[in-house]
């Protein structure tokens, strides 16, 4: 069990250390992927956790207008191993702006190999970000008070933090990343995480040729992975998306964006230099990620139809490999009535080059 702990640590640690059923129905002819939101903001607050401590957290949400009563669905957002939330400021703000509200919390786990705390997400966040959630909602002291929907949460993450979500969403139990098994809350709606995998299970090997499958059931998940992530290999990534069982899923390449494409600043020293600016990488990786939300949490046919068919013909730096489920809708004009209802798969599949 050490040596399984032992692989996962550090290969973990190493990426650390280089980083220090949707129905298918009419869609809006004219629809561009542009955020719903002119304005956002932030705040700080502390999540507790299972275990006693506090974990620091900053909160980003679209600034509402008095006269809207839209309830927003909430994502938590799982930093990547030592890398400060802080970092995440920039994909936080754009992710909000695409209608929701976005929980970035640092969290500390002690790491016996390091013999000290370090920042590392696990599964046992989940369920405190459910707890809490709930009980912000009500808080007369937030700025955001009776503005989310905590039946509608989604998981999103970087590199160890996408690990510890399809950790969540797939039931399994994962050394580094909990401490028994996981039971997923159905407010969960859908995943959407950025440069990352999953490690074979019997061994514990991130580079082996199995990875643990994702029994995601009703969960849709998307991997957003750059074409030039050296920490891991975006075949690594690709064979995490095969074995996600369930669609709707994606696998959204962002070209010439790197490990750390996602925050705020490249590591300059990540021998994999990235060739997309980082400001274009945050950006495409952030809309993607929150049109992909709003298509599966929220059902909205728009973001939908931009994910799995027309988007990436309009982003000259994405390239989509997808997987649907969608049931079709009768077509009924003048009161023709529809002759049945029925269920197709739809799998486009767009193959580039690492």
């Amino acid at each position: 069990m050490l040596k399984k702990i032992n692989k996962i640590t550090i290969t973990f640690l190493g990426a650390a250390f280089l980083n220090t059923g949707v129905s298918t129905r009419a869609v809006a002819v004219n629809f561009t992927p542009e955020p719903l939101y002119d304005e956002t903001g932030v705040y700080s607050t502390n999540i507790p956790n299972s275990n006693g401590t506090l974990d620091e957290t900053d909160i980003y949400y679209p600034v509402l207008s008095s006269s809207n009563t839209d309830s927003l669905p909430v994502v938590l957002f799982l930093q990547g191993a030592n890398i400060d939330k802080s970092l995440y400021s920039n994909y936080a703000n754009i992710a909000a702006s695409y209608g929701f509200i976005v929980v970035v919390p640092n969290h500390f786990q002690f790491i016996p190999q390091l013999g000290t705390d370090f920042l590392l997400p696990e599964t046992s966040q989940i369920e405190n970000f459910i707890n809490f959630i709930d009980l912000e909602n009500s808080n007369s002291n937030s700025p955001i008070e009776n503005s989310f929907d905590t039946n509608k949460l989604a998981l999103s993450g970087h590199s160890a933090g996408g690990s510890v979500g399809l950790t969540g969403i797939g039931g399994t139990c994962l050394t580094l990343f909990c401490n028994e098994p996981f039971l997923l809350s159905e407010k969960i709606k859908a995943g959407a995480f950025y440069g990352t995998q999953l490690p074979d299970l019997s061994t514990g090997d991130l580079l082996s040729a199995d990875i643990v499958p994702t029994n995601n059931e009703h969960v849709p998940i998307a991997l957003i992975h750059g074409e030039r992530d050296g920490a891991i290999p975006i075949e690594r990534g690709r064979k995490t998306f095969e074995l996600i069982k369930a669609p709707p899923k994606a696998f959204i390449t962002v070209e010439g964006a790197n490990h750390r494409g996602i925050a705020n600043e490249d590591n300059p020293g990540d021998p994999m230099r990235p060739t997309l600016a980082q400001e274009i990488a945050t950006e495409t990786i952030a809309r993607w990620n929150g049109l992909f939300l709003r298509a599966t949490v929220l059902d909205a046919p728009d973001a939908f139809d931009y994910v799995f068919n027309t988007g990436d013909g309009q982003d000259p730096n994405v390239t989509v490999i997808s997987e649907k489920k969608s049931v079709t809708e009768p077509a009924s004009t003048l009161g023709i009535l529809a002759v049945g209802v029925f269920a197709v798969f739809f799998v486009k599949k767009r193959w580039v080059t690492s």
